[in-house]
């Protein structure tokens, strides 16, 4: 089961591609999308990780 923080769709994470967004993730591995924090065209913001633990979202993703 997906996580309940993973986007939908590249562009949803601001990227083109999927190759894209893994292109993003490797560059920046201590930042991750964030549904709960968007920009003003929709898209999710990249937020620390750490933030992570403390997030709600987070008891879901065990289910």
């Amino acid at each position: 089961m997906p996580s309940p923080c993973c986007p939908s769709t590249p562009e949803e994470a601001g990227a083109i591609t999927v190759e894209h967004l893994k292109r993003l993730a490797r560059q920046y591995p201590h930042l991750r999308p964030c549904p709960r924090h968007r920009g003003s065209r929709g898209t999710m913001q990249w937020i620390d990780r750490k933030a992570c633990a403390s997030c709600p979202r987070r008891e879901a993703r065990h289910e």
